[in-house]
C-alpha cells in the first residue's frame, strides 16, 4: 500500500530512475500550527495534483485531529507529482510530493507547515454563453510549478496575486501553458502603478470589482503586453487574437473578482 509524503520546508525525492508508485489517497496534515480550527476554517480543502484544476478533488477534516484533511484524487504517480491547496479564501504553493511504501499497511500522509496569510479572491469569468476561457497559473515560491484548467461556470478558486500570475486564453476550450493569452499581474512592490490593471482601468469598462472588456479593448491590451512584459510572454499577434475572438462571436470578456 502507499504512502504519500509531502515536505513543505525540506523536500528529499529520488533523482534516479523510479518504479511507479499510483495512488489515490492524499491526508494532508498541517504540523507546527496552533488553532488549526482558527486558522483554516474550512473542513472541505480543495488538492490540486500536477496542476490539473479540473481535477481537483476534496480532502474532508479528520474528526480526531483538526490539523488533518483526508481525500482521494485522481490516480496519479506520487514519485513524479507536486500539490497545492486551495483552503477557502487562501492557498498554498506547490510542493513535490515523495512517495512511501511500508508493505501492506495503507495510508497516506501529507505533512505541509503553511507559512502564507496572505488572503485570495476567486476570479469568476464570462465571455458570453457558451464560449470556452481557458487559463493558466504560473505559481512562484520554493517549488515554481504550473496550473491549468478550463472556465467551467465556477469562479477559478483562491487566486492570490502576491503568489502568482495568471493567463487567459479566452476561445480556447483547452489550456495550453506555451499559449500567450491576456495576463493578470499582482501590483509591483513598493507602491508603484500596476501595468496590468492600469491598462484595464484605460481599456476597459470597471464596475466595482468587475472590468468588462470589448474584444477590440482586449487586442489592444493585448497588444501592449506583448511589447512591455516580454519575453514573459509567448510570442503572440493581436491580430489572430481579434479574429479568433470574433470568429467565436465573443463581443465581450468580463472578469469579476470575489
Amino acid at each position: 500500500m502507499r504512502t504519500v509524503l509531502l515536505w513543505s520546508a525540506v523536500m528529499l525525492w529520488s533523482v534516479g530512475a523510479a518504479a511507479q508508485v499510483m495512488t489515490e489517497n492524499i491526508t494532508v496534515e498541517f504540523t507546527g500550527i496552533p488553532h488549526c480550527k482558527e486558522q483554516f476554517p474550512a473542513d472541505s480543502i480543495l488538492v490540486v495534483v500536477n496542476g490539473r484544476e479540473n481535477d481537483a478533488k476534496p480532502a474532508e477534516r479528520s474528526t480526531a485531529n483538526p490539523c488533518k484533511w483526508n481525500g482521494l484524487a485522481v490516480r496519479f504517480d506520487a514519485e513524479d507529482a507536486y500539490v497545492s491547496l486551495r483552503l477557502g479564501g487562501r492557498r498554498t504553493e506547490c510542493r513535490r510530493v515523495r512517495a512511501v511504501e511500508e508493505g501492506d499497511d495503507a495510508h497516506a500522509e501529507v505533512l505541509y507547515r503553511h507559512r502564507r496569510t496572505a488572503s485570495a479572491q476567486a476570479l469568476a469569468l464570462d465571455a458570453g454563453g457558451a464560449t470556452p476561457i481557458s487559463y493558466v497559473r504560473h505559481i512562484r515560491g520554493d517549488d515554481p510549478c504550473v496550473e491549468s484548467g478550463w472556465y467551467s461556470g465556477v469562479p477559478i478558486a483562491d487566486v492570490d496575486f502576491t503568489l502568482e500570475s495568471v493567463v487567459l486564453q479566452p476561445a480556447w476550450p483547452e489550456p495550453d501553458r506555451n499559449r500567450p493569452g491576456l495576463i493578470l499581474d499582482p501590483p509591483p512592490p513598493n507602491g508603484e502603478a500596476s501595468r496590468t490593471w492600469t491598462l484595464f482601468d484605460r481599456n476597459a469598462m470597471r464596475d466595482g470589482d468587475s472590468w468588462t472588456l470589448t474584444a477590440a479593448q482586449y487586442a489592444a491590451i493585448y497588444t501592449h503586453q506583448q511589447s512591455v512584459l516580454r519575453p514573459r510572454l509567448p510570442a503572440g499577434d493581436a491580430d489572430v487574437e481579434l479574429k479568433r475572438l470574433q470568429q467565436q462571436n465573443v463581443k465581450t470578456i468580463r472578469l469579476t473578482f470575489r
